[in-house]
C-alpha cells in the first residue's frame, strides 16, 4: 500500500483487490467442486444409470478386493517396495546433495547431471535397461531387486530437494551481497565484516552496528594462522598466510590480481576450504564450519563484465559488435591484454579473477585511507604489514615499494652501519644514510642496496641550505599537476623524480638549470631482498 494514500483510498483499493481475488478463484473453485458432486453418488451407486467411475474402480470393487488374498498379497508387495524405494532414494539423494554443496572441482556437473538423469531420460529407456542388467545378474522377480531400481527414480527429486534447502538456510547475517554491475571505482572492492559481540548471531541475539563496533573497540578477534591453498595438484595460491585481526580494527590485504587476496578472504568467510592451516575467532578454530555458521558478512567487487565470458572474449565483445574479423579481435584484444598485464588470465571468467574486516582492494588511496593496517601480498604471500604511514614510507622489498605509488630507486654500496641506520655510497661517489631493513639479514659492508624514496620526500634545496643528505643535479624537466609540481632531476648515473607542492619554481629552479637535492636519512629505505618464489 502507498503510504501517501488516505485510508477511504486504500480501502477501496484493497475491496478491487478482493473482488479480483474471488473473481478470479470463482471458476476454478466451480470445476473443481462440480465434478465431485456428480462424481461421488455415482460411485456410491449400483443402479442402471450411467456410471462413473467404471464398476471396476467404484468403492464397491475396491471392498470386493479386501477379501481377495492374491490382492491384499500384491498390496502389501507394493507398500513394501515403496518404502523401500523412497528409504534408498531419500538416503542417496540427501548424502549426494551434502556431498557436492559448496564443493568445486572437475567433472562437479557431469556428476550432477547423471543424478538427474532419471527426470529426463525416458522410463522405458531405463525400464529396459534394468530389465537386461537385472536379468544378466539373475536378479529379476524379487520385490527388494524392484524396489531398489524405484529408488533410482525416486533419487533425483530428494536431491533437488535437500539441495535447495541447503542453499536456502544460510543465515541473513551470512549473505553475500553482490553490488549492482557498474564501473564504479568504488566497487573494486572486496570487504568481511566482522560483527561484535553485540551483532546478530546464528542464535538470533544481539545487533550493533560496524561503525559502533570499531569506535568502542568491540568486536571478535580473528586469527589467521599458517594458512595455504591450492586447487588441485596446481601451484599454491596462498602459501602460509599470518595475521591478527584485533577486535574493532580495520586490516586491508592490498596486493595486484592474482596476489591470493580474495582467495584468502574467501576462506576466512568459509566459501574456500584452507589446504592447510588454522582460522580462528576468539580462540576457536572455524576452519571446518560452513559458510552460514561463521557469522560474517561478505560483500563482493561488482563488474561491468559478462560473467559467462572470458577475459578474452570481454575485451574482444565490443570489436565483435563493430564486426571486426575474429582473427583480427582476437589479435588485438590478446595484444592489450598483454599491455596491461593481463595476458596470462585471458582464458579466466570474471569469477575467478581477484578484485585487485578484512578488507581486500587493490586502490591504494582506498586502503591508506581507511585501515589501520595494510597487509601487502605478492604471489601469495604477504610480504609487508604495518600502518599506512609505515609500509609506504618504509617499505621492505622492492615490490611493495614499486606497487605503492611512485618511487624513487637508488642503487648504491652499503659502507657500514650507524645504528638504524646504514651508510650508502651511491653513484657518483656521494655518500648518504638511509633506514635498514626491519626484517631479514641486513646487508653488510661491501653488499650492494637499493634505497627507495619516495618523490616528495625530496627537497630542493636553496644554494646555502644544509641537508642530511645532499646530491648535485641537472633538472630535465619540470611540469606542473595541480596540487604539485613534478621534477626530473638528472643525478650522476640516473634520473630521479621530485615531486613538491611548490608553485611556480623558485627562481633558481629552471630546465637546464643545476640544483641541489636533500632529503632526511628518516625518508630513505634500503630494501630487503624478495625471497618469493613459484613454490608448490
Amino acid at each position: 500500500m502507498d503510504p501517501s494514500e488516505s485510508p477511504p483510498v486504500a480501502a477501496r483499493r484493497s475491496r478491487r483487490g478482493d473482488a479480483l481475488l474471488i473473481a478470479a478463484c470463482a471458476p476454478v473453485l466451480l470445476l473443481l467442486v462440480l465434478p465431485s458432486l456428480i462424481i461421488v453418488p455415482m460411485a456410491l451407486t449400483r443402479g442402471q444409470m450411467i456410471q462413473f467411475p467404471p464398476i471396476w474402480i467404484s468403492i464397491h470393487a475396491f471392498t470386493d478386493y479386501l477379501h481377495d488374498p492374491q490382492w491384499m498379497r500384491s498390496t502389501a508387495v507394493s507398500f513394501q517396495v515403496a518404502a523401500l524405494a523412497v528409504a534408498v532414494g531419500g538416503v542417496t539423494g540427501s548424502l549426494a546433495a551434502i556431498a557436492l554443496h559448496g564443493r568445486r572441482f572437475r567433472g562437479r556437473g557431469l556428476l550432477a547431471g547423471v543424478i538427474l538423469a532419471p527426470i529426463v531420460v525416458p522410463l522405458v529407456v531405463l525400464a529396459l535397461g534394468d530389465y537386461l542388467l537385472l536379468a544378466e545378474l539373475h536378479l529379476i522377480g524379487g520385490w527388494a531387486t524392484i524396489g531398489l531400481v524405484h529408488g533410482m527414480l525416486v533419487t533425483p527429486y530428494v536431491f533437488i530437494s535437500v539441495q535447495t534447502s541447503l542453499a536456502a538456510e544460510l543465515d541473513p547475517a551470512a549473505h553475500v551481497h553482490q553490488h549492482p554491475v557498474r564501473a564504479h571505482a568504488g566497487d573494486r572492492r572486496q570487504r568481511l565484516a566482522v560483527p561484535g559481540p553485540g551483532a546478530p548471531c546464528p542464535d538470533g541475539s544481539g545487533a550493533r552496528g560496524a561503525t559502533a563496533a570499531r569506535m568502542s573497540g568491540a568486536g571478535r578477534r580473528v586469527e589467521v594462522s599458517g594458512l595455504w591453498k591450492r586447487y588441485g595438484a596446481g601451484v599454491y595460491v596462498v602459501r602460509d598466510v599470518n595475521f591478527d585481526l584485533q577486535p574493532g580494527e580495520f586490516l586491508t590485504l592490498l596486493g595486484p590480481s592474482g596476489s591470493g587476496k580474495s582467495t584468502t578472504l574467501l576462506m576466512v568467510a568459509g566459501f574456500e576450504t584452507p589446504s592447510g592451516g588454522t582460522i580462528r575467532v576468539d580462540g576457536t578454530d572455524i576452519a571446518g564450519r560452513l559458510p552460514e555458521h561463521r557469522n560474517f558478512g561478505v560483500v563482493f567487487q561488482g563488474y561491468a563484465l559478462f560473467p559467462h565470458m572470458t577475459v578474452q572474449e570481454n575485451v574482444e565483445f565490443p570489436l565483435r559488435m563493430k564486426r571486426v574479423p575474429g582473427a583480427d579481435r582476437r589479435r588485438r584484444a590478446a595484444a592489450m591484454l598483454e599491455k596491461v598485464g593481463l595476458a596470462e588470465f585471458a582464458a579466466r571468467r570474471p569469477r575467478e579473477l581477484s578484485g585487485g574486516i578484512l578488507f581486500v582492494t587493490h586502490d591504494q588511496d582506498e586502503a591508506m585511507m581507511m585501515s589501520d593496517r595494510i597487509a601487502v601480498m605478492q604471489e601469495g604471500r604477504i610480504v609487508q604489514m604495518g600502518s599506512p604511514p609505515d609500509v609506504y614510507l618504509h617499505p621492505g622489498t622492492p615490490f611493495v615499494a614499486g606497487f605503492l605509488g611512485e618511487t624513487n630507486m637508488l642503487p648504491g654500496v652499503m659502507c657500514g652501519r650507524d645504528g638504524p641506520h646504514g651508510m650508502v655510497k651511491f653513484s657518483g661517489g656521494t655518500l648518504g644514510h638511509a633506514r635498514l631493513p626491519r626484517e631479514g639479514t641486513p646487508p653488510g659492508a661491501g653488499d650492494s642496496v637499493v634505497v627507495a624514496l619516495r618523490p616528495e620526500r625530496i627537497r630542493l634545496l636553496a644554494p646555502s641550505e644544509p641537508s642530511e643528505v645532499a646530491f648535485d643535479g641537472v633538472v630535465c624537466s619540470h611540469t606542473f599537476l595541480g596540487r604539485s609540481a613534478r621534477y626530473v632531476v638528472q643525478l650522476p648515473g640516473q634520473a630521479i623524480v621530485v615531486s613538491t607542492p611548490q608553485w611556480p619554481p623558485p627562481a633558481h629552479v629552471r630546465d637546464g638549470a643545476e640544483v641541489r637535492l636533500g632529503w632526511s636519512r628518516e625518508d630513505a629505505q634500503i630494501l630487503g631482498t624478495e625471497d618469493v618464489d613459484a613454490g608448490t
